[in-house]
């Protein structure tokens, strides 16, 4: 009964080990694509910092062209008010 029990407990022992391994053989292919995560994120750092400073071109632009519009409206209102 005493060597049932200890091969029992000696299956299990290999089952976590296998297990452990498994876990190993994991952890190990993660940590190997982590540089190349950090370089994509770098990477996409960059594009979302050019995206916003065209962005914000494209905006001062637009509120240009509305001011502009603006006075010209505005002083066709007034043109029209006076003459």
């Amino acid at each position: 009964m005493d060597e049932a029990r200890l091969e029992t407990e000696v299956a299990r022992e290999r089952s976590r080990a296998e297990q452990l391994v498994a876990a190993l053989i994991l952890a190990r292919s993660e940590a190997a694509i982590v540089p190349a995560l950090k370089s994509t994120i770098e990477a996409m750092r960059t594009a979302v910092a050019k995206s916003e400073e065209v962005a914000a071109q494209l905006r001062s632009e637009r509120d240009q062209l509305l001011t502009a519009q603006h006075l010209h409206e505005s002083r066709r209102w007034w043109r029209r008010l006076v003459g």
